[in-house]
């Protein structure tokens, strides 16, 4: 089996896990009897997910932003290979460049 295969496997693995965590809160929730605390639970997902999502998010402006220096293609070619507009390239683009920095200001503290 190759690296990508490996790798490949390992990220479905991964996916698979966050799926299956997701379930197991949301069945919870709803055989909990308790609304009020159901409710909490219900919010405290929502508010995780928000997270999980919005890390996800830079995840993905940061892998656009590796393509766009290892590639080094115009933007119209990098809004082709990932297969958004060239508006949503350029912000990806933007994103990617707003999270290095982040991390290099939170790098040198």
């Amino acid at each position: 089996m190759s690296g990508r295969d490996t790798e490949q496997q390992e990220f479905s693995a991964a996916t698979d896990a966050i799926n299956s965590a997701y379930e197991q809160a949301a069945k919870s929730i709803n055989e909990n009897d308790e609304t009020r605390l159901a409710f909490d639970q219900a919010t405290e997902l929502v508010e995780l997910l928000r997270r999980l999502t919005d890390a996800a998010a830079a995840v993905r402006a940061q892998t656009v932003g590796r393509i766009w220096a290892t590639e080094e293609m115009s933007l119209a070619g990098l809004a082709q290979r990932i297969g958004v507009s060239k508006a949503r390239a350029d912000q990806l683009v933007r994103a990617s460049k707003a999270t290095e920095q982040r991390k290099d200001t939170t790098d040198d503290e």
